[in-house]
């Protein structure tokens, strides 16, 4: 989340999930736990191919199942 009295679309912060919308490819965020100094959430963002959108569902998938995610 943004801290107060920042805001929240900065060039620097949007432009990791923006690429990936103006190429037209799926995304799928999948948590990977916390982190452990902070205790912040950490994930990963798993990119496909255009029209694989059930890859990167079935990678998200497979990391919850070994216990990697979520």
């Amino acid at each position: 989340p943004p801290k107060h009295n920042e805001p929240i679309y900065l060039p620097v912060k949007w432009i990791y999930t923006a690429i990936w919308n103006t190429l037209q490819v799926p995304v799928t965020q999948a948590p990977v736990g916390l982190d452990k100094a902070t205790g912040l959430p950490l994930g990963v963002q798993i990119i496909g191919k255009r029209g694989c959108d059930h890859v990167t569902i079935a990678v998200a998938q497979a990391l919850e199942s070994i216990g990697v995610a979520g």
